[in-house]
């Protein structure tokens, strides 16, 4: 199934950090202002289980929610996995919208009609906050 997935690039207070799995949904024709500064969107075909999956949060071992922000998926790693011409520093510029996957027009709707699919199973690329390792 395809979903658009969408990670941040930055890290805040309030617990978010950098390519954290913000966002997990169904595909639509485009984004908030607000889910275009700080988030990079791509679309991903995966299977339902995955779409389960990324949806749980990080919980302790008695079951309390550490961090609603389970999985991540590190920049480094978007590079060094899906696209050696993915660029970190211009997806850090919180001021450039760079949105190389998914892009948008000045009503933050997609431009792309048939934008670029990736498969994320079976990669050492989702890294699980609590098992500390890649899914």
């Amino acid at each position: 199934m395809i979903k658009e997935i969408a990670i941040s690039l930055f890290d805040s207070h309030g617990g978010v950090e950098e390519g954290d799995v913000i966002e997990c949904r169904d595909v639509s024709n485009g984004i908030g202002l607000k889910e275009a500064e700080g988030y990079l969107w791509f679309r991903a075909d995966i299977s339902t289980s995955l779409a389960e999956v990324l949806k749980r949060s990080h919980t302790d071992i008695d079951g309390n929610i550490v961090n609603k922000r389970r999985f991540k998926i590190p920049l480094q790693q978007i590079k060094d996995v899906i696209d050696a011409d993915f660029d970190i520093n211009r997806a850090r510029d919180l001021n450039d919208n760079y949105q190389p996957y998914l892009p948008i027009d000045a009503g933050c709707l997609f431009t792309d009609p048939d934008p670029q699919t990736f498969s994320l199973e079976g990669l050492d690329l989702i890294w699980d906050k609590s098992t500390e390792g890649y899914i």
